[in-house]
C-alpha cells in the first residue's frame, strides 16, 4: 500500500517520529533481539569452528549487543535460541549450502527474474528459515519461490519452512504441478498489475486469517487480526488512508480465496 501512495501518487505520509529516550535501556527490544540473532546465526553458518569470543566480539563492533554484563546476558540467552535454530536446519544444510537457482518466467506478457536460494535438486525440495516466528508473509514469501522454482525446472516440487518462535517450527508445503504452479503465479502477476493502478484490498495478516480460520464466520477473524491492538495492519496510516473503516468486500474476498487458498491447502 506504501508503494502504490509514494510511487504511483507522489505522496509521503509524515510518520510521527518517537521522542529520543532518556533512559538507557536494560534489554534488546523484539526488533533488536530478531536482528541479533539473524546475525549471529549468519556467523555461526560461516563459522565453522562455532566460536563464542569471534562472534560477540563482532556483534559488540556492530552494536548489536550491549557492553559488559548486560550483552554478555543477552548474548547467552540469543545464543541458546541460535544453537536450537542451527540443530533444526542441520538436515538441510545441503539445501542451504547449494547454489541459487536462476529463475526466469514468463507470465501474461511479465518476466519474473531472479534466484531462488535453498533449492535441492536432487531432492526437488526448496528450504526457507527464519529467525522469528512464522508470519503469513514468511508462507507467501516461500509459496511465490516455490512456485517459480517450480515453473522454471518444469516438476512439481516442495518447500520446508524452518521458524524459530519460542521453539524451532518446521512446516512443509507441497507444491502443484507445473501447469498449475503457472496459473496460480499468474493471479499473483495480475494482482501486482492492479496494484500499480489502484489500492489493493490484500493484506498479508487479514488476509490469510480470511483463509486459514476453520470457523465458519471468516469475517470476525480477519476483522480481528485487521483491528489488532499492537500490530493491526489497520494501524499503518498507509492503510487507513486507502481504506479507513475496512477493507472487507467481495473484492477483498476474492483475492484472499484466489491468492491463499492454494498455498493454505498446500501447507494442510
Amino acid at each position: 500500500m506504501r508503494f502504490f501512495f509514494e510511487n504511483r501518487l507522489g505522496l509521503t505520509l509524515r510518520l510521527g517520529e518517537d521522542d529520543v529516550p532518556e533512559e538507557e535501556p536494560f534489554a534488546l527490544d523484539h526488533l533488536e533481539a530478531w536482528q541479533f540473532k539473524h546475525r549471529l546465526l549468519e556467523l555461526r553458518q560461516t563459522d565453522e569452528s562455532g566460536s563464542d569470543v569471534k562472534a560477540s566480539a563482532v556483534l559488540l563492533a556492530e552494536g548489536r549487543l550491549q557492553q559488559g554484563n548486560l550483552g554478555g546476558v543477552e548474548y547467552r540467552h540469543g545464543a541458546v535460541d541460535v544453537a536450537e535454530m542451527q540443530a533444526a536446519l542441520e538436515p538441510l544444510r545441503e539445501h542451504l549450502d547449494a547454489p541459487p537457482l536462476a529463475v526466469e518466467v514468463e507470465i501474461d506478457g511479465v518476466t519474473i527474474v531472479g534466484a531462488v536460494a535453498g533449492y535441492h535438486a536432487a531432492s526437488g525440495e526448496l528450504a526457507m528459515h527464519r529467525v522469528g516466528a512464522l508470519r503469513p508473509r514468511d508462507r507467501i514469501e516461500t509459496w511465490l519461490r516455490l512456485l517459480c522454482a517450480s515453473c522454471t525446472v518444469d516438476a512439481p516440487l516442495r518447500a520446508t519452512l524452518v521458524c524459530l518462535g519460542k521453539e524451532a517450527e518446521r512446516r512443509e508445503m507441497r507444491g502443484p504441478p507445473p501447469a498449475e504452479a503457472r496459473e496460480m503465479l499468474a493471479r499473483w502477476v495480475e494482482a501486482w498489475e492492479r496494484g500499480w493502478r489502484t489500492p489493493l484490498p490484500f493484506f498479508p495478516n487479514t488476509s490469510w486469517a480470511w483463509v486459514a480460520t476453520t470457523k465458519k464466520e471468516p469475517m470476525r477473524e480477519a476483522a480481528a487480526t485487521w483491528t489488532g491492538h499492537l500490530y493491526g495492519e489497520s494501524r499503518d496510516p498507509y492503510n487507513r488512508l486507502a481504506y479507513p473503516d475496512h477493507p472487507f468486500g467481495e473484492d477483498f474476498e476474492h483475492l484472499a480465496v484466489s491468492l491463499l487458498r492454494p498455498l493454505r491447502e498446500a501447507m494442510a
